[in-house]
């Protein structure tokens, strides 16, 4: 490389820290691309890569051949499933002993992956994998023109890359719809369009359990327009359930969700990023009741907190503020019995949105966004399970974010007084 005046000088000297930031999220995306493409070329696809999206492959083509109703029956996901891991895995032995991966969703919500049966599955995976990238591209420039963010596109670029997003594209999840509901919703109760907000909430139907603590908050706060929205989101789509399913297909459902209470084989929770993934990891350091006792009493205290910003008569001047919203999004993914790391990324919504808002500092957005990463990717040398680690380090970072927002939301002692 030569300077103006003729000498020279080795390459990456007298880079900026905006360049030298840049390179670092080139590196970071290369690192991820590397990491999937080791798993594609040692385990073939729709093993570890693509292996949710596996599941809802199988369950478009047992809706075809045999009817919604029948997407919930095990035995028959672990036929099609294993048919099709024998025909990409690169040690087709393995796909017969391979439990089945559920798709506890409701039948509207598998419906669109019919729609991909006239491709094949890679095809189909590549369509999937490339759709979700611009969804969530076009929507967080969206979402990020809606809260007037500065320098917007590096915030978009930096949640891509962020651990969320990868862990969503990598197994061929849907996470990057529920941000398109999560911000339509942010967008509506930030404008005061509550039944709107409402609608677009029961999007998030798709994953239920995202509405643990934001329901109860919403009625403590007595929300009404937003929960009749809601209402009317849900009736539409249980009618179209009922339809495509029937009332067995809707109760087959029901009974396949609960027995995530007491787990099944692919459901991996020690890689989650919830107080359940906690007690099981440190369960290797200490006693298990130990390990579970702590965790048991965090989620209390977690659901405590979490709802006590909703109450009155300390509640925050309004719904549509984007740091109470945060904190309860950060409280759901604590609590919720089934999180894996991909769920956590409609949080950013609210992360980037709070800090659209002046909430929150522009430092602790960079961190939540981009510290899960690196820890992960270390820990693909050092650790058995790399993304139980990069789920622990979402799981603090939440739980720090819930309390850097109570102390900001909820008034101190002092003022508590002076305004009685």
């Amino acid at each position: 490389m030569v300077t103006r005046d003729g000498g020279r000088r080795l390459p990456f000297q007298s880079l900026t820290s905006r360049e030298w930031a840049n390179l670092g999220l080139v590196a970071l995306a290369a690192a991820y691309v590397v990491y999937a493409g080791a798993w594609v070329a040692r385990w073939g696809l729709f093993w570890e890569v693509g292996g949710d999206f596996a599941s809802f492959w199988a369950s478009a083509e047992i809706a075809r051949a045999h009817g919604f109703a029948r997407v919930y029956d095990l035995a028959l996901q672990a036929q099609f499933q294993q048919a099709l891991l024998a025909a990409h895995v690169a040690k087709p032995e393995v796909a017969a002993t391979s439990a089945p991966v559920p798709t506890p969703y409701l039948p509207p919500f598998i419906a669109p992956f019919v729609l991909l049966l006239c491709l094949g599955p890679a095809a189909g995976f590549a369509v999937w994998t490339g759709l979700s990238l611009l969804l969530l591209a076009g929507y967080l420039w969206r979402l990020a023109g809606c809260f007037a963010l500065p320098d917007r596109r590096r915030l978009v670029i930096v949640t891509m890359l962020s651990l969320p997003a990868f862990s969503n594209l990598f197994f061929g999840q849907v996470s990057a719809f529920l941000v398109l509901f999560t911000g339509e919703f942010a967008v509506g109760m930030a404008k005061n369009k509550d039944l709107r907000a409402g609608l677009w909430l029961s999007g998030l139907l798709w994953k239920p359990q995202i509405l643990v603590v934001l329901l109860p908050g919403l009625l403590i706060a007595r929300q009404f327009r937003v929960l009749a929205g809601l209402a009317i989101g849900t009736a539409v789509i249980l009618a179209a359930s009922l339809y495509l399913a029937g009332v067995e297909g809707v109760l087959d459902l029901g009974r396949l969700v609960f027995s995530y209470t007491s787990g099944l084989p692919t459901n991996s929770p020690e890689s989650m990023a919830n107080w359940r993934a906690l007690a099981l990891n440190l369960g290797g350091f200490v006693p298990q009741e130990v390990a579970w006792g702590l965790a048991a009493v965090g989620l209390v205290l977690t659901v405590l907190v979490a709802l006590r910003l909703w109450l009155p008569p300390y509640r925050p001047p309004a719904p549509g503020n984007q740091l109470l919203l945060l904190a309860t999004f950060t409280a759901t993914s604590a609590i919720t019995w089934h999180s894996h790391v991909h769920m956590a990324l409609p949080t950013a919504v609210f992360l980037l949105a709070a800090y659209g808002q002046g909430l929150l500092p522009r430092s602790l957005v960079i961190v939540w966004l981009l510290l899960p990463a690196p820890v992960f990717l270390v820990a693909c040398f050092t650790a058995t399970h790399p993304m139980a680690v990069g789920g622990s380090a979402v799981f603090l970072l939440d739980m720090f974010l819930l309390t850097w927002a109570a102390m900001r939301l909820l008034p101190r002692p002092s003022a508590a007084r002076a305004s009685a």
